[in-house]
């Protein structure tokens, strides 16, 4: 590949020597960039160069101004040449001069790429673009240039981005010049406008209105006949309700939010707002009533007109129904873990110095959790248990039966001990871990019986 072309125009050079002496003193110890336009592999590409004020001597009346490119963009490259730059989270992009200062010396007043040791290296092409927020000092370039000398980029869009865009469909000039470079991204507007000669009439139309409106809104204004209020208010009511769609509870409550049509959208944001209900509250009220059995079509039940009141007694009734089946669950854990204690109760063991007892419902597990400080009483191990997926041992020395020592979790499908922990999930002694893998044994075996006696 062809080597970059380094140096800097003499034409580009004035316009930045004359900037950079109008601001001297107003912004020092910082680093300008100046972006322009110029030839590279015979593709327009645009350049940056960075400027920055250097040391200042005694009876020297201006300091030294270092001038050096550091990045170059070619049109429909995947890769840009950078020199010299390096980009730091905190500091943002940072050029560096360290070379340019060692030569610099009393008579010097400006420094220009006088740093050739260090070669230009590739990056991706969407990174060190320093002209994002910089104007390219030599706009007019471009319609000295045969491809683009038509272009209507306003310098607001990056240029890059709208000239690649440009080259792929020059029609996006149709809609950049009525309405800018913004809405001329868009590839549906640009479609849309292409296609149908009576949306260029109405986007003149609106002009004044619809230039910062976002995309969807104009479409949907468009294509429904809407004002652009309409439209506008619609595109809210779409969002807000996909942003709220995260915090429902409930496929059936999601069923309800998303077939409910666009009024009925409207008058629950408007219902919100006029009762001065946050959605999280409104949402925990529409999931109490459905919990409860209650027409979700019925509007008093919808939108009932003292909120308040109603969001109260129905949380109530929720909360009362809940803890109702919250017991039932209770139990039938209890009886399940209970069940499955008395199915597995031959793999317990009474040793001569320790015994190994089986967890036989929810409190043992909390109660064993709280006094060795670890979480067997605090995770889902009592589901583990219902499910049969793990049983839970207590270890315990003989002479001590009551008093927690040592906890074990052992797998029913792996037919092995998958924890086994003391105090604050500390390793228990060597003799304990040796009784431990010895009752392992053993219980693989008896696992073994059960299952088949089960099958």
């Amino acid at each position: 590949m062809a080597r970059i072309k380094t140096t800097i125009p003499n034409d580009i050079l004035k316009i930045i020597k004359a900037t950079e002496n109008r601001i001297c003193g107003l912004t020092q110890n910082r680093t300008r960039y100046y972006p322009y336009f110029e030839i590279q592999h015979g593709k327009l590409a645009i350049s940056t160069v960075a400027a920055r004020y250097g040391r200042k001597y005694a009876g020297k009346k201006t300091p030294t101004i270092f001038l050096k490119k550091v990045t170059v963009h070619i049109l429909g490259e995947k890769k840009c040449w950078c020199r010299d730059i390096s980009f730091i989270a905190i500091a943002g992009y940072v050029a560096d001069f360290n070379v340019e200062r060692a030569l610099e010396s009393k008579k010097t007043k400006y420094l220009i790429n006088q740093h050739e040791e260090t070669k230009f290296w590739y990056s991706d092409s969407k990174y060190f673009r320093l002209f994002r927020s910089c104007s390219v000092v030599n706009p007019e370039f471009l319609q000295q240039t045969e491809e683009f000398k038509y272009c209507a980029w306003d310098g607001i869009i990056d240029v890059l981005d709208y000239l690649e865009k440009y080259q792929k469909n020059p029609k996006i000039e149709l809609v950049s010049k009525l309405l800018g470079n913004r809405l001329a991204m868009s590839q549906k507007i640009v479609n849309l406008a292409t296609k149908d000669r009576n949306f260029i009439v109405w986007l003149k139309t609106h002009k004044s209105e619809i230039r910062y409106a976002a995309i969807p809104v104009i479409i949907s204004a468009y294509k429904n006949g809407w004002t652009l209020k309409e439209a506008a208010d619609d595109y809210n009511v779409v969002q807000e309700f996909r942003s709220w769609g995260r915090y429902l509870n409930g496929d059936e409550l999601k069923a309800f939010y998303r077939k409910a049509d666009r009024k009925t959208k409207l008058k629950i944001i408007e219902y919100t707002r006029n009762t001065k209900t946050s959605f999280h509250h409104y949402n925990d009220y529409l999931v109490a009533i459905k919990a409860l059995g209650l027409d979700m079509t019925d509007v008093k039940n919808v939108f009932p007109k003292d909120f308040e009141y109603w969001s109260k007694i129905r949380l109530n009734q929720y909360a009362t129904l809940k803890a109702e089946q919250d017991a039932k669950l209770q139990k039938e854990l209890t009886e399940r873990i209970k069940k499955i204690a008395d199915k597995y109760e031959a793999l317990t063991l009474v040793g001569d110095n320790y015994v190994v007892l089986i967890a036989d419902s929810k409190q043992a597990l909390i109660k064993e959790g709280e006094f060795l400080h670890h979480c067997v009483g605090r995770m889902d191990y009592d589901q583990r248990i219902a499910k049969e997926q793990s049983l839970i041992f207590f270890i315990r020395k003989a002479n001590e039966k009551e008093i927690p020592f040592v906890t074990v979790e052992f797998s029913i499908s792996e037919k092995k001990v998958r924890q086994c922990y003391g105090v604050r999930d500390t390793k228990p002694a060597p003799e304990v871990i040796d009784f431990v893998n010895a009752w392992a044994k053993k219980a693989k075996r008896r696992l073994q019986n059960i299952q088949r006696k089960v099958a």
